[in-house]
């Protein structure tokens, strides 16, 4: 037994090379492939961060498009509601009542929370298109008429109802969504309207913070592509 332990000691000096050479051969591969990966993770760091701001992009332009769905479909709903409260008011009223009071009593009582919120205001004309009442922060003042606040180069004020809901640039206003509903006689028509600030609030609030959380992975990204440099520069 003792000669076959020492019969086995000259090997192990072979056995330790062999392990040397075998942990430093992928150490000098690496060596020279390191002009390589200078320009390669660079490079990677750069395609990262593209393919990171297209996504965002993406993800931004379809939630947008879905506020604007969003809100159109609850405007119109909500105008159809309008409409049948107003109508319901000026039941068994004639042509001949005087359209403001009920206009105003109308926007007074039982108009639906939601025809307030949101920065929602509610137009109420007589038939010659005058505004009766308002509620709601527009700025528009009683004897105004409707198509002078919304504008005359859009198709709200002349096809009511076949407009549906609508986008427009109304002059000296931010840009709105808008409605107009025609009413029963006395009254003439109700106008639905709301700042398209308001409309996009919260996509506002998730644009921005796509926007920081991208810009804080590109710097993450971009300091870590430095150190990876400097460190390289150094070996």
């Amino acid at each position: 037994m003792a000669r076959s332990e020492i019969g086995t000691i000259p090997a192990r000096p072979t056995s330790l090379r062999a392990l040397a050479r075998s942990i430093i051969a992928p150490a000098g591969a690496l060596r020279h492939a390191e002009p390589l990966l200078r320009g390669l993770v660079p490079a990677l760091i750069v395609l990262f961060l593209i393919a990171l701001a297209l996504g965002a992009f993406v993800t931004l332009q379809r939630s947008y498009d879905r506020a604007i769905a969003a809100a159109t479909d609850q405007m119109g709903l909500l105008a159809s509601s309008v409409v049948s409260h107003l109508d319901a008011g000026t039941a068994g009223a004639s042509p001949a009542t005087p359209p403001e009071p009920l206009a105003r009593r109308g926007l007074e009582r039982g108009l639906p929370a939601m025809a307030r919120q949101g920065e929602r205001s509610v137009l109420v004309t007589d038939s010659g298109g005058r505004i009766l009442a308002v509620t709601g922060p527009v700025a528009a003042q009683p004897g105004t008429p409707l198509i002078s606040l919304l504008g005359a180069a859009q198709p709200l004020t002349t096809f009511a109802d076949r407009a549906g809901v609508m986008q427009i640039n109304p002059p000296g206003l931010r840009p709105l969504l808008a409605t107009v509903r025609t009413l029963k006689a006395p009254l003439g028509e109700v106008a639905l309207v709301q700042p398209m600030d308001a409309v996009l609030a919260a996509w506002w609030s998730q644009m921005r913070l796509t926007v920081t959380l991208v810009v804080a992975i590109g710097l993450v990204l971009a300091l870590l592509g430095a150190a990876f440099h400097w460190q390289s520069a150094r070996a």
